[in-house]
């Protein structure tokens, strides 16, 4: 790599940086706030929902049906709202979220 590369790559780095973006952009900002999550866990109780929050965000399906399994089975209030956020679209279709919302009574979304 040339020097004129490296001094783009320290431009690019000090642009994120200016603008908070850590390397990695945004992914990298909701790994870390799952990172922080599970680290909490160890030292005490968190609520499954907020894990199906950091792995919705992440669009990762399997862990999080299976922590939206979790909240269902601790009767998670905040499950109600579950058909109209955003965060959870990406799972509308998927049957494992259907029987969710179908064993809480919820019309289909």
């Amino acid at each position: 790599m040339g020097a004129g590369a490296t001094a783009l790559g320290r431009q690019e780095k000090c642009r994120r940086n200016a603008a908070g973006i850590p390397p990695g952009g945004f992914r990298a900002v909701l790994e870390r706030n799952l990172s922080d999550v599970q680290r909490t866990a160890t030292r005490k109780y968190v609520s499954p929902i907020e894990f199906a929050f950091c792995y919705a965000r992440l669009r990762r399906k399997d862990e999080t049906i299976r922590y939206l399994e979790r909240a269902y089975q601790e009767q998670t209030p905040f499950l109600v709202h579950l058909p109209h956020d955003p965060n959870f679209y990406f799972v509308h279709s998927d049957p494992r979220f259907q029987a969710i919302i179908k064993k809480m009574g919820l019309p289909p979304v």
